[in-house]
């Protein structure tokens, strides 16, 4: 029998944590948690982390700064228009701004002050209802999302509930 493990969170290496206490709270909206000095934790779960030179993981990443990462940071909200302003104001780096994905989500995707890919996207609620109102059923909404019909029927149920 193997023990019990919870996930705890992840941690994100920056090299000024100054800065990106700044971006991730003025630009993303995130609540700081705890805060250590160079190491922050945000309420969402995520840290951030600048190690000291000489920590055992700085060395093992010597060499690789400068590398775009192959692990992105997934954020969702339902007013993802206004989001993409307030990105523009603060002259982020774009990946892309809002594009549909194959299944219908709006996303959008640029990178943080020491090039981590993140990606701010519609909730699945969101999308789904949005996908329901323009297709017009179901079945369609199913084809484009691979969302189960079940799944679908009780966003759409929940949707009418909330607004009637």
């Amino acid at each position: 029998m193997h023990p019990s493990l919870s996930f705890h969170s992840a941690v994100v290496f920056v090299d000024d944590i100054t800065v990106s206490r700044r971006f991730y709270t003025e630009v993303l909206g995130q609540t700081i948690r705890d805060d250590f000095g160079r190491c922050i934790v945000f309420d969402c779960g995520l840290s951030l982390w600048q190690m000291p030179k000489d920590h055992v993981i700085a060395r093992s990443l010597e060499g690789r700064q400068g590398e775009r990462a192959t692990v992105e940071l997934c954020f969702e909200t339902t007013a993802i228009d206004e989001i993409l302003v307030r990105l523009r104001e603060r002259g982020v780096e774009f990946l892309h701004e809002i594009r549909e994905e194959s299944w219908g989500q709006r996303t959008i995707r640029f990178y943080d002050p020491d090039s981590h890919l993140i990606e701010i996207g519609e909730p699945l609620e969101t999308f789904v209802t949005r996908l329901y109102r323009e297709l017009g059923s179901v079945a369609a909404v199913r084809s484009k999302t691979s969302v189960s019909e079940g799944r679908i029927e009780a966003i759409i149920r929940q949707g009418r509930h909330l607004s009637g």
